[in-house]
């Protein structure tokens, strides 16, 4: 995240004094920072020597560049702020770098727990010979694989990985967990306005707008309801109209757009609501790595105090065993 924020925050520096776009990425090449993205800027470079635009050149790094980031690079090269755009992505990555950060912190305690969860119940029998070593790591491995692999699936899913109708199940079944799911309701919510505001301060038409946005997005349950508001609006309703009949939005979101509409501050309303989105989402995800070592403090209790009970309750009926014969 953070070599992002310095990414997008050079090249807005460079192209707000005067350096043309390939000037300012030839530049960036050379500086040993930026050396693990270099393919990409090689890749960047390389389309816009053939001509291309900065928009059209994000296209062929494949999913080296996120679709919010291509869709506010194309908002800033259709209305001349292209160094705005690149701020505005280089604050966004420099606040959600610091936000997971946080999370990491918040996380570290309950990932150790979970490895003791998994590793200390098979112990004794690894002291005592029972099972081999390589047994005693199976053990193990039986329960932490499928938790790698859920671990992997949630970082898929924070990308924006819910193209696929995989995803799309997936996103749902997650936006029903507590606290955790409406974080990620909010911060899509944040994005989106995000890129809609861009978009409309671009020029771009109003239908066009609200289906780019909701592809930067990177959710389906954002897409859906934006697919409903520009359908609307090419049967002639206005989006606060699309908004209001449709209830798809919370009324916060209705309310703030519909007001912007009216008054023609659209754009500030819209920045307005990706700020407040996105430090309640922030908000609420702290809240829930907060919460989640109690909740895996309290799995662990209860997973050790089965296993001494079984322990224990074998032991004894070995005992009573020996002596009835």
């Amino acid at each position: 995240m953070r070599l992002r924020a310095d990414l997008y925050q050079q090249l807005a520096s460079m192209t707000e004094a005067g350096l043309s776009v390939p000037e300012a990425f030839r530049t960036l090449r050379k500086a040993r920072v930026f050396s693990p993205c270099r393919r990409t800027i090689d890749t960047v470079i390389e389309r816009l020597e053939e001509g291309r635009t900065l928009a059209e050149a994000t296209l062929s790094t494949g999913r080296g560049i996120p679709p919010l980031d291509r869709v506010l690079i194309e908002a800033g090269e259709q209305s001349g702020r292209l160094d705005a755009c690149l701020a505005d992505l280089s604050l966004y990555y420099r606040e959600k770098g610091r936000a997971l950060g946080r999370m990491m912190l918040y996380l570290i305690l309950p990932v150790l727990m979970i490895h003791a969860m998994a590793l200390i119940p098979s112990f004794p029998q690894f002291f005592n010979g029972s099972i081999s070593f390589g047994g005693y790591v199976l053990a193990g491995m039986r329960i932490l694989v499928p938790l790698y692999l859920a671990a992997l699936l949630l970082l898929w899913l924070a990308r924006g990985g819910f193209g696929s109708s995989m995803g799309r199940l997936l996103e749902s079944f997650v936006h029903r967990v507590p606290v955790l799911g409406s974080a990620l309701r909010h911060l899509s919510l944040s994005r989106f306005s995000l890129a809609l505001g861009s978009l409309l301060s671009a020029g771009v038409p109003t239908a066009r707008s609200w289906e780019m946005a909701g592809v930067a997005a990177g959710s389906s349950w954002i897409r859906t309801r934006t697919g409903k508001v520009a359908c609307g609006i090419d049967d002639g309703y206005t989006p606060g109209e699309c908004l209001a009949r449709s209830r798809d939005f919370p009324d916060l979101y209705v309310g703030l757009y519909c007001t912007g509409e009216e008054s023609g501050r659209i754009d500030r309303n819209l920045q307005h609501l990706h700020r407040h989105y996105q430090e309640e989402g922030y908000r609420l995800l702290a809240t829930f790595a907060t919460w989640l070592p109690r909740l895996v403090y309290l799995l662990v209790v209860i997973w050790m105090v089965y296993h001494v009970f079984t322990f224990w309750t074998g032991h004894y009926e070995g005992i009573l065993d020996a002596t009835d014969y």
